[in-house]
């Protein structure tokens, strides 16, 4: 079985979604389970908190597990931030010993954000990562990355890059498209020249599926997301038929991934822009509100 932390949330049920499609057996876990419509009928969750070793470690009792997607994370913005780094570490540590127990795989997610400071395009994986960090996640999740690759056990690090798509938030401070979609974007607060590397939610899910199920891996830190920058302007040329207020210009050279170790396992992603845009806003016509 195939234990995923953070099952039941954005990246999570798309990750469930993708590995359930190959036919494994996956198990979402979540401290808080709420009912997802994205999760597959039929697909059992669990209830955990992955700070708690021994509640983690009582699931491999009942079943056996093979590899973990290690997604779970403290709320964003909701507590201090070193209650956060904290909370991360913690549960870091203990999915890894649990692991450990269990003879499993762990991927642990990881984000573009820890590249922060880099100036050269396009980041890879063996770049080495400034020391400081601008924001508390991309702290908690280098925290992570050291924690999960300074032993022997079979981790890998995945740094997702913006994923956007249905489940995710209506908008983002990291990212324009969420908001481009909806035609919800205020004038003067979106450039058309910035942007960002997108990744379609579906899209995410797949290489996680892949990272976590593929016989052996060349590389134990994996890039996640289309390999090339898409700005404002392309976004808007996607939803001609939404007015969307864009400000000429931009603020730089956009940070993008260099995916070519992922692609070379054999993941390709399956939606492009204008392909994602139309299934995204048919999820929105059905009713759901993220």
């Amino acid at each position: 079985m195939i234990l995923i932390t953070g099952g039941l949330g954005f990246i999570g049920t798309h990750t469930t979604r993708a590995l359930v499609a190959q036919g494994a057996d996956v198990r979402p876990a979540s401290r808080r389970p709420a009912p997802s419509p994205l999760l597959p009928p039929g697909v059992e969750t669990a209830t955990v908190d992955c700070t708690d070793l021994d509640a983690l470690t009582a699931l491999g009792r009942t079943h056996t597990i093979t590899a973990v997607v290690h997604l779970a994370a403290a709320p964003l913005g909701t507590a201090d931030p070193l209650d956060d780094l904290q909370h991360n570490a913690t549960a870091a540590l203990a999915v890894l010993r649990a692991a450990a127990t269990w003879n499993a795989r762990v991927v642990m997610a990881s984000t573009i954000g820890v590249y922060a400071g880099v100036g050269t395009l396009p980041w890879r994986e063996d770049t080495p990562l400034p020391l400081p960090s601008p924001h508390p996640i991309p702290a908690s999740k280098k925290v992570a990355e050291i924690l999960a690759l300074a032993g022997g056990a079979d981790v890998v690090v995945a740094r997702i890059g913006a994923i956007w798509g249905p489940g995710g938030r209506p908008s983002s401070p990291f990212i324009a498209i969420p908001a481009m979609v909806r035609g919800t974007v205020q004038p003067g607060t979106v450039h058309a020249d910035d942007g960002a590397d997108l990744l379609y939610a579906p899209d995410c899910g797949t290489a996680l599926a892949l990272l976590a199920t593929a016989p052996t891996l060349r590389h134990r830190t994996y890039n996640v997301s289309t390999g090339h920058p898409t700005t404002n302007a392309e976004v808007a040329a996607a939803i001609p038929d939404i007015a969307t207020p864009l400000v000429p210009g931009g603020s730089g050279p956009i940070p993008y991934l260099d995916t070519t170790r992922l692609r070379d396992e054999g993941w390709q992603p399956a939606w492009p822009l204008q392909a994602a845009v139309t299934d995204y806003r048919t999820w929105l016509s059905a009713g759901h509100l993220r």
